[in-house]
């Protein structure tokens, strides 16, 4: 009786370090996640200020990942922000200029300004 009283109170503490454990796992991961995704969209975003900035004429090419963290994702502009979505989190930044027109691909992209138009467009 006493060997089943000590099993069972052990089974219940490797029942609660396994919840503790996979709860921290999840929380390392979605660190990750966020941290490669603020990465991507912060690197988009400011590539987009730097030719707004630099004036007409200026151009930079920006290679984005085919996948953040084994994750599909999806960069899309909308007026002055370059929204991000990967899974099911949304990460948006604020550009300096709502006058943004084209789209990122997945690859390598080029972003010219244009009379002080920035224009996204795929790298040829």
């Amino acid at each position: 009786m006493e060997f089943m009283l000590l099993f069972i109170l052990f089974l219940v503490a490797l029942a609660t370090a396994l919840a503790v454990s996979m709860n921290r796992s999840h929380a390392i991961s979605q660190a990750q996640i966020d941290l490669a995704s603020g990465n991507v969209i912060r690197s988009a975003a400011d590539k987009i200020n730097t030719a707004f900035l630099e004036g007409h004429g200026f151009s930079t090419n920006i290679t984005l990942p085919e996948r953040i963290i084994r994750m599909e994702y999806t960069i899309d502009l909308n007026s002055n922000e370059v929204i991000l979505r990967v899974g099911d989190n949304t990460y948006i930044r604020k550009l300096l200029t709502p006058d943004v027109s084209g789209s990122f691909v997945k690859g390598t992209n080029r972003i010219m300004n244009i009379n002080g138009s920035i224009v996204v467009s795929e790298a040829s």
